[in-house]
């Protein structure tokens, strides 16, 4: 089955993850929170008065994202044009927008039948026309080989050109070929770089990346300040995972003070509100025996009660108690 999030899980912190070489490979879903959140309820609401433009930008964001509205958007879309006029619209009108969510369509089968050899076609058209989402999930398709055969060569192209365009995805898996030596030789220092690019671009990813290799001595030396810096960085742009692995460093090891107990208390919460459910659970435990908070049990049952909707097992299990 195909796993759209990467070779590795967003859990960042798990003992047994720190054996692998821990660096996200993204594909065609990502879900983490974008750098750049959007107004899902505007477009909603845009999108059921009838506009198009609101339609298309929610799906597109809602594919990337990996939201549930965007069956929503689907559905809105298909009552507004049929499929044959958004090909139309992708091949006689060149809209790049337009070619990237058809061939996410097919890929995933949202809608229509899945169909892999179109939406490779959809993804060529509009890297071709320079979406950089488009030249991401073309690379990704032929970096892991899933549906096709791999061709690490066409994965560099697409990917180096989604990466210039400035996407973060595409710098993300870039970056990872270096990492993996996919078709290249490894060079920890090239990947360093483009991760750190991106980072100063704004895009969260890149300073997660670039957090974890300092934070636990990755093919660079380990720097516990340098650490803090990316994953503030990458928290401030909105990442859970920066959030809580810089927590973990406040509340554990030579960190561990009382006022930094309290700002991973924060750090948290932030997690918790970006929906990272075993912050949720984190805070519910804290609340629970009054670590660093007052107790309360309230309180306690809310943040646990989230991170259950948010498919926590645990949590599920632990609201049985309350």
């Amino acid at each position: 089955m195909k796993n759209h999030i990467g070779i590795f899980t967003n859990t960042v912190i798990c003992l047994l993850f720190i054996s692998f070489f821990p660096f996200l490979l993204l594909g065609q879903d990502q879900k983490t929170t974008p750098t750049v959140k959007l107004n899902i309820n505007q477009l909603l609401y845009e999108c059921d008065k009838g506009n198009f433009e609101a339609c298309l930008k929610g799906l597109r964001y809602s594919l990337i994202a990996y939201i549930p509205q965007r069956n929503f958007f689907l559905e809105k879309l298909s009552s507004q044009k049929t499929l044959d006029s958004l090909s139309t619209e992708c091949k006689k009108n060149n809209n790049d927008e337009i070619c990237f969510v058809l061939g996410r369509m097919y890929l995933f089968g949202a809608n229509i039948d899945k169909n892999h050899d179109s939406a490779m076609y959809f993804f060529q058209k509009s890297c071709e026309l320079g979406n950089s989402f488009g030249c991401n999930s073309l690379g990704f398709e032929y970096l892991s080989g899933e549906d096709i055969p791999k061709d690490y060569k066409k994965a560099f192209v697409y990917l180096k050109k989604s990466c210039d365009l400035g996407n973060y995805l595409g710098c993300n898996n870039f970056g990872t070929m270096f990492i993996n030596g996919q078709g290249v030789e490894k060079n920890l220092e090239k990947a360093f770089s483009i991760y750190s690019n991106a980072c100063e671009m704004g895009h969260s990813l890149g300073c997660r990346n670039i957090g974890i290799a300092y934070n636990f001595g990755n093919g660079i030396s380990k720097d516990i300040d340098k650490a803090i810096h990316f994953y503030q960085k990458g928290c401030d742009l909105g990442d859970p995972n920066c959030c809580h692995n810089l927590a973990i460093i406040y509340r554990s090891g030579e960190r561990y003070n009382d006022q930094n107990f309290q700002k991973a208390l924060l750090l948290h919460r932030k997690a918790c509100e970006n929906e990272r459910a075993e912050d949720c659970y984190a805070m519910g435990i804290f609340h629970e025996k009054g670590s660093g908070v007052n107790k309360d049990y309230e309180m306690s049952e809310l943040f646990i009660s989230k991170a259950c909707m948010l498919g926590l097992e645990k949590a599920c299990s632990k609201m049985k108690l309350f």
